[in-house]
């Protein structure tokens, strides 16, 4: 015996379809539910190809002419182009904390079209309490063996990120700042990345010498610059370029780039540090 998760009604396993990916091995909804909604869907569709479609937000049925394409999907928008330009769909009632907030606050579904019904705030929270449920030392090691079997697929995949970000004019901004700290200290041999060595330099705010000097100041036990590097010790931003979101705020760009905002830091340590912006106890 098992209980729909639709109908909430207790049946013979012989009423449920065979699903592989559940536990028990049955699907969640009955037999009788899920006609119900193929039956739905194909009705849906059936109009669709008939020219006509209901409006998710005045109720009326219109013709397809009347709603725009989805940019993401390419099939119809739930909503008419009237209800569009009313913007009744730019504000949405999260269910978890019961506030109105716009759409940019919520989370896109692209393979259904729509939104989804709890906000970013709360579903992030959703996430941190279910992570905290979790076993990490499980959750590691099953990373570890995703990550081993998935190894070069992954790697295709970040390198495939960044070529894409760094086209952007933020992600070229932020290499520009990390090339031209390397090219101080390596020396600007190179010719290709002479003009955004230049554009970062200018904000640094001294000169080589002195920047290498207020660097070697803050120097901790160990470090020189023969493990200056990957595995060795990094320049820290202290205010870290992810916090430039603006490539026209050159106030916000000076701050970021300027010598006082640097740091040497241990691979270890900046890398966890990531983007955060610690600020130190007195």
């Amino acid at each position: 015996m098992k209980i729909c998760s639709k109908c909430h009604i207790e049946k013979d396993e012989s009423g449920f379809y065979k699903n592989k990916r559940t536990k028990d091995g049955i699907n969640g909804r009955c037999i009788d539910c899920c006609r119900i909604t193929w039956y739905r869907h194909y009705n849906k569709k059936k109009q669709e190809q008939s020219g006509t479609k209901k409006c998710c937000s005045c109720k009326n049925r219109l013709n397809i002419s009347n709603f725009n394409v989805s940019k993401r999907t390419g099939g119809i928008k739930i909503v008419c182009i009237e209800c569009e330009n009313k913007n009744k769909f730019n504000f949405k009632i999260c269910k978890k904390c019961n506030e109105s907030k716009e759409l940019v606050n919520f989370y896109y579904r692209s393979d259904r079209d729509y939104y989804e019904n709890i906000c970013q705030t709360c579903s992030s929270e959703n996430r941190k309490e279910r992570y905290k449920k979790l076993d990490k030392i499980e959750v590691a090691n099953k990373n570890k063996i995703y990550y081993n079997k998935n190894r070069q697929k992954i790697i295709n995949r970040v390198r495939e990120y960044t070529k894409r970000y760094r086209k952007t004019t933020i992600g070229k901004l932020q290499s520009s700042i990390h090339k031209s700290i390397r090219r101080i200290f390596e020396g600007c041999n190179s010719t290709k990345t002479t003009e955004q060595y230049n554009f970062g330099v200018r904000f640094l705010g001294c000169s080589f010498e002195n920047f290498r000097k207020h660097i070697e100041s803050l120097w901790l036990s160990g470090m020189s610059w023969e493990n200056y590097g990957l595995y060795g010790w990094h320049v820290d931003h202290i205010i870290p370029v992810s916090t430039i979101k603006d490539i026209n705020n050159i106030d916000q760009i000076k701050k970021v780039c300027h010598y006082t905002n640097l740091q040497p830091l241990w691979a270890i340590d900046n890398l966890k540090k990531g983007s955060k912006i610690i600020l130190e106890s007195k």
